[in-house]
């Protein structure tokens, strides 16, 4: 499972990285957020946490739906990997032009914030799951859309991780 899962996100960087948008291209924040929760509540259940989705007022930004999908994928998963059993994700669209994710874990202390973005870089290097690529991934897609990943203390622990993109009305 580890190593199809490895090609897989090594398949999704490649893919981010050749990624072309059409100036035209639309995407519904609002639409993404809810099916990437949908889409990984089975997997949450399985490892004794839930997400919940909530609807703070997304809108539509310039950009490409499915490999916003996998960025936004690839946070919430990672989030499920660190929050402990008995917790909940929360997968939010909005306000605006932005999609967060907040865990419970331990968090990202702010020294190490950038290099968790980078590929192969993993926090805690004792665990067998995980490549350290999805968070690069994130980040891959966001600067291909213009965007940007940030990543901060969640209120009461945890963190939370922002997707914030630019302005819909310029390609």
């Amino acid at each position: 499972m580890l190593r199809k899962r490895l090609v897989d996100q090594m398949l999704d960087l490649s893919h981010a990285t050749a990624l072309e948008i059409d100036a035209n291209t639309r995407a519904d924040l609002r639409a993404i957020a809810s099916d990437v929760a949908a889409d990984l509540t089975p997997l949450a259940v399985s490892r004794g946490r839930s997400n919940m989705f909530k609807d703070a007022g997304a809108t539509e930004v310039h950009g490409d739906a499915d490999a916003i999908g996998r960025a936004l994928r690839n946070v919430v998963e990672n989030a499920v990997s660190h929050t402990p059993p008995r917790t909940v994700v929360e997968v939010v669209a909005g306000p605006d032009r932005q999609c967060s994710v907040r865990d419970h874990g331990p968090g990202i202390p702010a020294a190490q914030r950038r290099a968790v973005l980078e590929r192969f870089y993993r926090l805690d290097k004792s665990r067998t799951e995980g490549a350290g690529l999805g968070l690069a991934i994130a980040s891959t897609i966001m600067e291909l859309h213009g965007g940007e990943i940030r990543l901060e203390d969640a209120p009461g622990g945890g963190a939370l991780v922002r997707l914030i993109f630019p302005d819909a009305s310029r390609p």
